[in-house]
């Protein structure tokens, strides 16, 4: 794996709690979920699943492993760390054969729950990238190579709280920027981006862009390995976003099962010139 995905891979785990995984085979009768907590100003945060503890102390811009559930519904319960407060609770019903990404998004105000379905399937001697807008105050964003046209770039007018498709692109390094939607205006230069081949990767963008925000809440990106060769499963390739709130109806086909924690491509990680223009 090359030094900048290493990097990037390093920002997404560093302080999460690392979850009890089934490994990367994957057993048709089974779901595949994995959490993400994306909201910046939430606190720590435990997870109940049917009444019982399922996590502990899961931090701002923790991505869990992929957990095999077995089909059915759930009862979620999201409580701030060491307490009997809920933040989100629903129930939630998990389908077999299917991989999802559940991230609590927003800030804590209006916290809630999105739901994305992973793409499992390789596309062999390919890459597949996405990438998720999840940063609650950044405004949309073109991707595209550097020299490339705003009519042509590669990801146009990605706005929070939505998802591309997945890219298919030859393994190999790109010369990326991320820019302001429609203009040649680089928030964010990504020369020298390089990916592996027989991987689908997602890149979520969290945190706040404002340049007042607090330094552990400030605009990041956290890079989620969806599936590699050794997988065996293969779910649809299409991605749907799904939320709900406090009190909120279920969202079928997914668990929100640890209903909060975060679900992209190596972008958004906007510089504070961007953030400050912005603001005025």
């Amino acid at each position: 794996m090359n030094r900048r995905l290493k990097a990037l891979t390093a920002i997404a785990f560093a302080g999460a709690m690392m979850l009890a995984t089934v490994g990367s085979t994957f057993a048709a009768d089974k779901a595949m979920v994995r959490v993400l907590h994306a909201s910046p100003d939430a606190p720590a945060v435990d997870i109940y699943v049917n009444g019982s503890k399922a996590l502990s102390d899961v931090p701002f811009k923790g991505l869990s492993d992929y957990l095999a559930l077995d089909a059915g519904t759930y009862k979620l319960e999201v409580k701030v760390a060491g307490s009997d407060t809920v933040v989100i609770g629903t129930d939630a019903t998990v389908e077999a054969g299917m991989k999802y990404t559940v991230a609590a998004i927003g800030k804590v105000a209006d916290i809630k729950l999105a739901v994305f379905v992973d793409d499992g399937a390789i596309e062999a001697g390919k890459t597949k990238l996405r990438v998720i807008h999840l940063s609650p105050d950044a405004p949309a964003v073109d991707v595209a190579l550097k020299g490339q046209a705003p009519a042509d770039a590669l990801v146009k007018n990605l706005s929070y709280p939505d998802a591309t498709g997945y890219l298919v692109v030859a393994p190999g390094t790109y010369d990326l920027e991320v820019r302001l939607a429609g203009t040649e205006t680089v928030a964010l230069d990504l020369s020298g981006t390089a990916v592996d081949g027989d991987t689908n990767y997602t890149v979520f963008a969290v945190g706040l862009a404002a340049a007042d925000a607090p330094a552990d809440q400030k605009l990041t990106v956290v890079v989620g390995v969806d599936a590699t060769a050794s997988d065996t499963m293969s779910p649809p390739t299409t991605s749907t976003v799904g939320s709900t709130v406090p009190g909120g109806p279920a969202v079928p086909v997914v668990a929100l099962f640890m209903g909060l924690l975060a679900a992209g491509g190596v972008l958004l990680a906007l510089n504070r010139r961007f953030a400050t223009s912005r603001n005025r």
